[in-house]
Formats: C-alpha cells, structure tokens, sequence
C-alpha cells in the first residue's frame, strides 16, 4: 500500500522491438544460478518455496471455482482440454524465445498449476469425483449403516454424465475461443 516512482528505459531486444517490462525472481532450486533473473536456492528454501507456491496454486484454483459458482465468473472463462493444449502450445511458443531454461521453467510451472486443479476440483463434493464419494462415506458414517450401492451407483453415473456434458460444453467454448 505504497507509492513507488520507478523510471523505466525500453531496452531493444533480439527482435529489433523496444519492450518496457519486467521479469519475475524466479527460484530455480537446486539448479545454476546463471541465467538472468533466476536464482539458485538451498533445499530448505527449495522445499519451502514449492511449498508455499503449490498452496497459492490451490488458493487460485478454489477462489476461481468459487467466482464461477457465485457467477462472477463465466463458463467462457473456464478452459478445458482443448484450452489447456493451446495455452500449454502458447506458453511453449513464447518462452522458448527467450530460453530453454525459461521455457522449462514456465512448462514446469503450468503443469504444477493444473495438478493442483485437478486435485481440488476432484475433492469437490460431486457425484463421479472423489469429493462425491467422500460425501457418501461420510454419510454412512453418520447413518451407522451403508448407502445402497444401486443407489450410489445411479447417482454417480449421473453426475458422470453432467460432467461429461459439462466437458464437451466447454470443450465447444474452447473452440469458439480459437476461431
């Protein structure tokens, strides 16, 4: 909650562009430290700092989903497999640019941030997702007795299809998105 004044010179790069931005400090772990910008850490600091970023990817992840339950978020801004082939294809393309490392790095980066996705969103309380199955175990546990497995079969078979069609909707969005 400060003010800063910062003077900024454009730098001409490889491409004859002048480009004003800036880089993050990005922590290589165990890796050189030579490369612009990155930095090499201990492994406690290695640990600890892919610790804190995984929990930031979870903290996105959840806050996203909530911003679509609540509507303050739109289906258009989900991505499904398609979206997330051509944003993994657009991170390549614009990272190797600049450098292997960094395009590692942000490949790297991009593949933690979906696992976390997909492991939160597979805790969610769902009928097919984990989370869903979480629900019925929790329930036989309070009822002292078990959920008709007809019954727990039927209602996940539903919710497969929901997803299923839930997928192939924003599959389709992803696809108006690219044309």
């Amino acid at each position: 909650n400060e003010k800063h004044t910062v003077t900024v010179t454009p730098r001409l790069n490889e491409n004859n562009e002048y480009k004003i931005g800036f880089a993050p400090d990005i922590r290589l772990g165990l890796a050189s430290g030579n490369e612009v910008n990155f930095k090499r850490l201990n492994p406690l600091e290695a640990v600890s700092t892919a610790f804190f970023r995984m929990c930031f990817n979870i903290k996105i992840t959840v806050v996203g989903v909530l911003r679509v339950i609540t509507l303050r978020s739109g289906i258009a801004d989900m991505s499904g497999f398609i979206g997330i082939t051509s944003m993994i294809g657009e991170t390549y393309e614009e990272t190797i640019k600049i450098s292997l490392s960094s395009m590692i790095m942000s490949i790297a980066t991009l593949c933690a941030l979906l696992s976390a996705n997909l492991g939160v969103i597979n805790l969610f309380p769902l009928p097919a997702l984990d989370g869903g199955r979480l629900v019925f175990l929790t329930l036989e546990g309070i009822r002292k007795k078990p959920v008709p497995p007809e019954r727990e079969g039927m209602i996940h078979f539903v919710g497969f299809v929901l997803l299923m069609i839930l997928a192939i909707f924003i599959a389709y969005q992803d696809i108006l998105k690219m044309l």
